[in-house]
């Protein structure tokens, strides 16, 4: 009896151990062989479905794309972070593999980007490129993943409120609840044409879903102090806090703007 399983993206025949058809993304490829499978190398690679699948080494930032393919959005496997398995991808018990998460719109993972040590710029809102929300939306996802906070700023390159670039600032030296960063790496993409009167959001996260005193004793948050300190200096910001609530998908934003008090002399 010949045993024929089916993958989603190609049959496999276990007796003869071969693909009956070529990988449907072959042509990107030509390199290799239509028939192979991860590269040649299932161990530290998969393609269940056919998403584009990126690794996050949570010790060194490191993001590896393990293939890509023409989907829609990319998702983030999770892998062993030490011992022998080390880098390895987990798997579930009815061997696939584990999704850290996903939904991840196309225009912000790419292979040997690296959030943690860099800051990093994101175009959005054109052709090929992600949405203010989808670059929020992994942010926040990221920052969960990584249990860190990250902060962030949102750009107008045509001074219009039209969000055109996103900075997201790296989080070697941020905690579960702290995080630094500047616009330097703005000031320094666009020059003389820089400006902070640009910046319309400065965003950071809450990776443990609470809004605390941020909310409930501002008097008390260190946000509320930063926002003192920041707000002079990009004057048409608004000030959010991404998080999620318990059994949230999407990211709710807090608007604390309001808690500025302007210095009178």
């Amino acid at each position: 009896m010949t045993y024929i399983s089916y993958f989603g993206a190609r049959y496999y025949d276990s007796d003869l151990s071969v693909w009956l058809s070529v990988d449907p993304m072959s042509d990107k490829y030509p390199h290799q062989s239509p028939f192979m499978y991860c590269s040649g190398n299932p161990v530290m690679r998969i393609d269940p479905n056919g998403n584009d699948d990126f690794t996050i080494d949570k010790k060194t930032g490191d993001v590896k794309l393990v293939k890509k393919t023409d989907d829609e959005t990319d998702r983030v496997v999770k892998t062993y972070s030490s011992g022998k398995r080390k880098g390895e991808v987990k798997y579930d018990r009815k061997g696939e593999a584990k999704t850290a998460f996903g939904g991840v719109e196309k225009g912000i993972l790419s292979d040997g980007i690296n959030f943690q040590e860099n800051d990093n710029i994101i175009e959005v809102g054109g052709k090929g490129q992600a949405t203010v929300d989808g670059v929020k939306s992994f942010t926040l996802q990221l920052s969960e993943y990584v249990g860190r906070e990250i902060k962030g700023f949102s750009y107008s390159s045509k001074s219009d409120g039209n969000i055109s670039h996103m900075l997201l600032c790296n989080y070697k030296n941020n905690g579960l609840m702290e995080s630094y960063g500047s616009a330097r790496a703005l000031i320094e993409k666009f020059g003389a044409d820089f400006s902070f009167n640009n910046i319309y959001q400065q965003f950071h996260t809450h990776p443990f879903g609470e809004l605390g005193a941020t909310k409930y004793a501002p008097e008390k948050s260190g946000d509320v102090e930063a926002l003192q300190n920041d707000r002079p200096f990009i004057p048409n910001a608004s000030f959010i806090i991404l998080y999620r609530g318990a059994s949230q998908k999407k990211p709710e934003e807090y608007d604390y703007t309001h808690e500025y008090k302007p210095v009178i002399k």
